[in-house]
């Protein structure tokens, strides 16, 4: 796909290249695993306390965030069977816990809604501005689901604030050195940003100015 193509607005197609070789390796699988495991489990202690499912999702998400960051950087990819997984894992859960008792259906009807939003955004992002993929398309709007239970605010920060804010540096660098940030993949600051969310659940109130 040609720069002019990108600036014209086009999405990015999901490339063909396999991941699951690349993130076999040792050297690659060894550390993803290990960020993975300790990631969630942080995740599950920071939230299991306010609701032992809510927990769950947390840790659950935490790593294959990881596996996603790192299969993005290693392939410019966000498989499908990972990012939906994913999402269908949050839709469970959140159902289950509105259904049981341990969250309110506002809770649920927020993050939901949280999700729709970021897809909009991310959707307009990719036809009017172009060098999105959509698997970044699909991988923030289900990091909003998950997010959104802790508010628009902390979904909004985590999947769209944040990563953009962590991802802006360096395409700055790439820019300066290779006149083209064209492939520069996002997953890892979507995982950064959901993960700072997650990993520090006060950190939304904290950057929230005030409010």
């Amino acid at each position: 796909m040609s720069a002019a193509d990108i600036d014209e607005g086009i999405i990015i197609p999901d490339r063909a290249e396999p991941w699951l070789p690349k993130l076999a390796r040792p050297w690659a699988a060894v550390p993803t695993g290990v960020g993975a495991i300790v990631l969630g489990s942080v995740a599950f202690t920071a939230h299991a306390g306010e609701n032992p499912l809510l927990g769950v999702l947390a840790a659950v998400t935490a790593a294959i965030a990881v596996v996603l960051a790192v299969v993005d950087a290693m392939t410019t990819r966000l498989p499908d069977v990972l990012v939906g997984s994913m999402g269908g894992f949050a839709t469970a859960v959140l159902l289950v816990s509105g259904i049981i008792g341990v969250t309110s259906w506002a809770t649920v009807a927020i993050a939901f809604a949280s999700m729709a939003g970021v897809l909009v955004i991310f959707w307009l992002l990719a036809f009017l501005v172009g060098g999105l993929g959509m698997g970044d398309v699909k991988y923030a709007t289900v990091l909003a689901l998950v997010l959104g239970v802790w508010g628009p605010y902390a979904s909004a920060l985590g999947s769209l604030i944040l990563p953009f804010a962590l991802a802006g540096p360096v395409a700055l660098v790439v820019a300066m050195a290779s006149r083209s940030i064209t492939g520069l993949p996002l997953g890892p600051a979507l995982s950064a940003g959901a993960m700072l969310i997650i990993v520090f659940p006060h950190l939304s109130s904290f950057l929230a100015f005030g409010q």
